[in-house]
C-alpha cells in the first residue's frame, strides 16, 4: 500500500481533491492514542458498505503485523475536504493505537449512511466525483441498488 502523511493530497487514484487519512507504513510514524467509542462505532457502520468508485486489483498486508489484509477504501466528506482512507484504518486503530486527526474523527461522526443521497449530496462537489462520473455515469444509482441489496440480505440474517 501506499504510504500518505495524514491530511496531505492523495493521488493514489489519480483523482483531484482527495485527502489522505490513515495510509500508514511502518517506516513512517504516525498519531498513537485512544479514540472516542462512538467514532469507533460511527467508522463501523461506514466500512460496513463503503463507496468507492474503483476496486483494487489485490489486498494489502498490514506492514506491522503481516496478519490481516484489506482491499476496501473509503470516503468520508468533511467540512472543506474529500477524505480518502483505506478500510485497514479501523485495524489501524484497534489494533496498533493509531490516532486518526480530530478533523477527521469529526467527519466520520457527521457523514451520513454511504447509501444515501445524503451521503452523495456532501460529495457532490468534489472534483473526485466529477471525474468518476464523467468516466462511469451512473454510478450513484449503482451503489444505492447494491446497498439496498446489501442491507436487506442483512437484515434477513440476523
Amino acid at each position: 500500500m501506499a504510504y500518505y502523511r495524514d491530511l496531505t493530497p492523495c493521488d493514489y487514484f489519480h483523482g483531484k481533491g482527495l485527502t489522505a487519512v490513515g495510509w500508514l507504513e511502518p517506516e513512517h510514524a504516525f498519531e498513537a492514542g485512544p479514540v472516542p467509542p462512538p467514532f469507533l462505532d460511527a467508522l463501523r457502520r461506514l466500512l460496513a458498505f463503503p463507496w468507492f468508485p474503483f476496486g483494487m486489483a489485490g489486498p494489502h498486508q498490514c506492514g506491522f503485523c503481516k496478519s490481516v489484509y484489506g482491499s476496501e477504501n473509503l470516503l468520508v466528506p468533511g467540512a472543506y475536504e474529500l477524505y480518502a482512507s483505506p478500510a485497514m484504518i479501523l485495524h489501524y486503530i484497534e489494533v496498533h493505537q493509531y490516532r486518526p486527526p480530530q478533523v477527521f474523527q469529526e467527519a466520520v461522526l457527521a457523514c451520513p449512511a454511504t447509501h444515501t443521497k445524503a451521503y452523495f449530496d456532501r460529495i457532490e462537489g468534489s472534483r473526485f466525483l466529477a471525474a468518476c462520473e464523467k468516466i462511469c455515469p451512473g454510478l450513484r444509482g449503482y451503489h444505492a441498488k447494491a446497498s439496498r441489496r446489501f442491507q436487506d440480505m442483512r437484515d434477513s440474517i440476523s
